[in-house]
């Protein structure tokens, strides 16, 4: 299988309650620096989820159409304005576009440590039944 790069610069378009939203997919390193600067001891606290989803957010979104303030009149897209994201509709991006690549980034990483464990214990085997020099 070839690798797979992400492309910075690529367009993706997700709808939205009736707009779109226009986002570019982060780099691994990207996402692991963000997600990182949440943790604590490992894990993210419940109560600072929604703090990454919209740093994630504000790295990846890079557009929108058919946006409207409060009072109903369009907006030009403003990455100040993605805080103002009503934490509902966050939420759904965050679930359907965000988590399954942060799953699937996790996964790997766990994927990778089980490989890297076997590989320890079999060149513990290897040293143990090797020949003293």
């Amino acid at each position: 299988m070839p690798l797979k790069v992400t492309l910075p610069d690529k367009p993706y378009r997700y709808e939205l309650e009736g707009s779109t939203i226009i986002y570019k997919k982060l780099p691994f390193l990207e996402k692991k620096r963000i997600l990182f600067k949440h943790m604590v001891n490992g894990t993210i606290p419940t109560e600072d989820s929604l703090d990454l989803g919209y740093d994630v957010m504000r790295a990846m979104i890079t557009g929108w159409e058919g946006v409207v303030d409060e009072d109903g009149n369009d907006i030009a897209y403003d990455a100040s304005y993605i805080e103002g994201i009503e934490p509902d509709s966050a939420m759904k991006f965050l679930d359907e576009v965000i988590m399954p690549d942060f799953n699937k980034m996790a996964e790997a990483a766990k994927k990778q440590e089980k490989a890297n464990k076997k590989k320890g214990r079999d060149r513990e085997e290897e040293l143990k039944n090797s020949e003293p020099m």
